[in-house]
């Protein structure tokens, strides 16, 4: 994994879990890391100093929490599999120096992705922007079921 954080918040099954996916983007400017941990499962995680509770009406809302993983998202068996064949496909064979913009601020950015035993990680402040990185994000977001985002998601 790219990143030395807590278990604190992931279920038992998921402690020695690779994850699928993980994608690093921090510390910026205001010291936040951003990670997020997409599981074989479909299981979404998000290490996070927020948590979401429901507010008035029944609104959604986040509020500040100890940081932990939180379950942010689920994606179904099918959109897993989608989300696979687009890392065997475009992000595997990602090199860096690659033609991508640079992100603004400089901030650092990781990518790793674990497929069937075979894992590839790239690391670069202009990472995260590499077309190949956004098409795997993208096919994250695409895939995730809709109204699968937890309310109180964690303490």
């Amino acid at each position: 994994m790219l990143t030395e954080l807590t278990d604190e918040g992931l279920p038992p099954e998921l402690t020695q879990a690779q994850p699928l996916w993980e994608s690093v983007r921090g510390p910026d400017r205001s010291g936040a890391v951003r990670v997020s941990r997409l599981y074989a499962n479909g299981d979404l995680y998000a290490w996070s100093d927020q948590r979401r509770v429901e507010g008035p009406g029944g609104v959604p809302r986040r509020e500040a929490a100890p940081a932990r993983w939180r379950l942010d998202a689920r994606l179904s068996a099918a959109a897993v599999a989608e989300v696979e064949a687009v890392i065997k496909a475009r992000f595997m064979g990602l090199t860096l120096p690659a033609p991508t913009v640079v992100v603004s601020d400089g901030t650092p950015a990781a990518a790793r992705a674990c497929v069937g035993g075979v894992g590839h990680a790239v690391s670069a402040p202009s990472a995260i922007t590499a077309e190949e990185v956004r098409a795997v994000e993208h096919t994250i977001q695409r895939g995730v079921k809709p109204g699968s985002a937890p309310i109180n998601n964690g303490p």
